[in-house]
């Protein structure tokens, strides 16, 4: 085993990979002579050992294979945090940290305890916010803090992060900071390169007193956005240290080789640079020039800019871009608000404004991007916060909640010709693939070419007591119908949208007779890809062979409940529902499907989301009905998985065994080789 501890300013790029991304960083400005606090970095393979201390080799193994297979992961994450917070670190290890922070000129002062995993601060993802920092912490309160820091790595927003980005335990491995904590007169973040205006201007933000505020509880007071040296003035910073951060963000991305967000501190007008990182966005270079901020000064958008990169990219991203585009083309959309609370925020913030804003009597609410509630009078706004006991700050959005009539989804599929589907009730119903969708094929002038009209069993429908979607039966007869009269709207703006961003589908919602463009997803098909909507549709083009495997023989009884739970949204559908038996057991019959007979093609009524737990073991989805832009089949065509739906006639003819030839709309069944 290497040093169980390094000071700041003497690690070597060999040591990157034993103390995490950000904790380099600040040491090779401290190499540098910048001045930053100094401290030390505990060895990431603290943290392993600590592990195998509180788990036990047995137990470290079964973890590797939960995040390798994302099963299991909220129980055995919340048992691994509980076991940590309990146990005491290594005695040798304790002692050289406090011999270390003994000397005398850490004498009287506290420190600040930050993570520093191997996922954090790396070229493609941040991570930011999911880990957690203790400050001011005393020299007898390290253990705690340096026990709880490693504990955040099992917490339900690492949690997150580990499934979307499917983390590996050695990703997870945490180095730990400890420096000098600067009790700051001013504190903020600077952007070498100013993703509000899209240019080379510096941004910068300052918070009254702690840097922590900034991501935590602060408000800013000040933002500059300074083009050059000139004309540099604050109304709480002294003229060289605005001119001392420009200079310092301009040169790190100079030397780093991409725009740096940096974390900086003023104590009696002396600078402190806290940590840099490379700006991240999940983009290519030429998609994050064309990224779209939202003006963090504008109303009712009332969230701080530094907040925005950790809470709100997905926003940032498309939701804002779609908000304006409605505004600027006079399309109907509902009213939404994006804001941070805590409990005494939320005391004092003013819900009347909401009244004004809002048309319809209930709104609904994501609480750091998950559905809450839907259908809460508005009236009753406040109270419903307040009784969720927000401890710390986070990400609210409020939405207005429409009883739905009817939901559409609308996308091009090839020369003159746009599909459009729809089904009664909530936009669920299309995306959970759990209810049969009617479909029109229609021209750019909005005129019907095809139609195909099902009648729909079951339908989502707003709970209005228990504030939640539930599937019901549906009491109407007949087929469902979408009213000619919408056509234009859908058809004219889903053009525009076209235009400048190809490939995407448009989500509206129909209610009380008005049409509401709601949100916009990526379709992953191109133009012209679809000529026309045949009695098989391509969902993904492409060729494979294998077995079938008819989902009817699967232990996946609960099958609708299992699909409403997941998220709507694509950028989330791989939620935990691995703690529910039926899927360990569907994956556990996958798995020996699979290794005894290779490739495993799935054979099922509809496109349910939660087939989407298994795309790792299956090779080809075929449907008998469903949506082909519902999410299951927008990520089919995003993970490059043949899938064809609307075989009615061939669906019933395959049993389980069969081989399967699937090429692109035509599928072989061949007897004979059975499982």
């Amino acid at each position: 085993m290497g040093k169980k501890i390094f000071k700041l300013g003497f690690c070597s790029f060999d040591n990157k990979d034993q103390i995490g991304t950000k904790a380099y960083n600040i040491s090779k400005m401290l190499e540098n002579h910048v001045n930053v606090p100094e401290g030390i970095v505990v060895n990431k393979e603290q943290f392993q050992q600590q592990l195998l201390e509180c788990l036990g080799e047995k137990g470290v193994r079964k973890l590797e294979a939960c995040l390798l297979n994302r099963l299991d992961l909220a129980f055995y994450f919340g048992e691994i945090k509980k076991s940590i917070l309990n146990s005491h670190l290594n005695s040798e290890l304790l002692k050289e940290i406090k011999e270390e922070l003994s000397q005398e000129k850490y004498r009287e002062k506290s420190f600040a305890v930050r993570s520093s995993a191997l996922c954090e601060d790396n070229e493609a993802e941040s991570m930011a916010g999911i880990f957690e920092s203790f400050m001011p912490i005393d020299l007898d309160n390290l253990e705690m803090s340096i026990l709880k820091c490693w504990a955040s790595a099992f917490s339900e927003k690492t949690l997150l992060g580990a499934r979307n980005n499917k983390l590996r335990l050695k990703e997870l491995s945490m180095g730990v900071i400890i420096q000098e904590y600067v009790h700051a007169d001013y504190s903020g973040i600077a952007f070498s390169n100013n993703p509000v205006l899209g240019d080379k201007s510096v941004l910068i933000e300052v918070v009254n007193g702690s840097g922590h505020n900034i991501a935590t509880k602060g408000q800013i007071i000040e933002r500059l956005e300074l083009r050059d040296e000139k004309n540099i003035k604050s109304g709480y910073l002294c003229e060289e240290v605005v001119q001392e951060i420009y200079n310092f963000a301009k040169h790190q991305e100079k030397i780093c080789g991409a725009p740096q967000d940096i974390e900086w501190c003023v104590k009696d007008n002396k600078i402190y640079f806290v940590q840099t990182r490379n700006i991240t966005s999940g983009l290519n270079k030429k998609a994050h020039e064309k990224l779209i901020f939202c003006d963090v000064r504008s109303i009712p958008e009332e969230f701080e800019f530094g907040d925005a990169l950790i809470f709100h990219e997905k926003y940032l991203r498309k939701k804002k871009i779609l908000k304006d585009f409605c505004a600027e083309n006079q399309i109907d959309t509902t009213h939404w608000s994006w804001l941070r609370f805590n409990g005494e925020s939320i005391e004092a913030y003013d819900f009347e404004k909401f009244n004004n804003y809002f048309r319809t009597p209930y709104v609904m609410i994501d609480v750091n991007r998950n559905m809450q509630g839907v259908n809460i009078p508005t009236e009753q706004l406040k109270n419903w916060l307040l009784e969720h006991a927000f401890n710390e700050y986070k990400s609210v959005m409020i939405r207005e909640s429409v009883p739905t009539d009817m939901a559409v989804i609308s996308s091009i599929i090839g020369d003159n010709r746009m599909l459009i589907e729809f089904t009664l009730g909530a936009m669920k119903g299309i995306m959970s693939g759990a209810v049969n969708t009617s479909k029109y094929v229609v021209d750019f002038e909005g005129n019907i070419i095809e139609e195909y009209l099902e009648y729909q069993e079951k339908l989502y429908s707003i709970n209005k007591k228990l504030f939640t979607i539930d599937l019901i039966e549906n009491n109407k007869e007949g087929v469902t119908r979408l009213s000619k009269n919408y056509l234009p709207q859908i058809v004219k703006a889903t053009l525009k949208l076209w235009e400048k961003y190809p490939t995407v589908c448009v989500e509206w919602w129909i209610w009380n007779g008005s049409c509401f463009l709601v949100d916009m997803s990526k379709a992953n098909f191109v133009k012209g890809e679809y000529n026309n909507i045949q009695v098989a549709s391509p969902v993904r083009h492409g060729s494979i062979e294998g077995h079938a495997v008819l989902a009817s023989s699967l232990p996946l009884e609960n099958i609708e409940y299992l699909s409403h739970g997941f998220s709507v949204s694509v950028s989330e559908v791989e939620d935990d529902f691995n703690q529910v038996k039926e899927i360990d057991e569907t994956m556990n019959m996958l798995n020996e499907l699979k290794e005894k007979y290779g490739n495993l093609i799935l054979v099922a009524d509809r496109p349910y989301l939660v087939y989407s737990s298994f795309f790792h073991k299956l090779s080809g989805f075929v449907f008998k009905n469903g949506s082909i832009l519902c999410h299951l089949s927008i990520l089919c065509r995003e993970k490059g998985c043949p899938a064809i739906i609307g075989l009615d006639e061939t669906y019933n003819m395959i049993k389980t065994g069969d081989k399967l030839i699937l090429s692109n709309t035509q599928i072989n069944i061949i007897r004979g080789e059975k499982i």
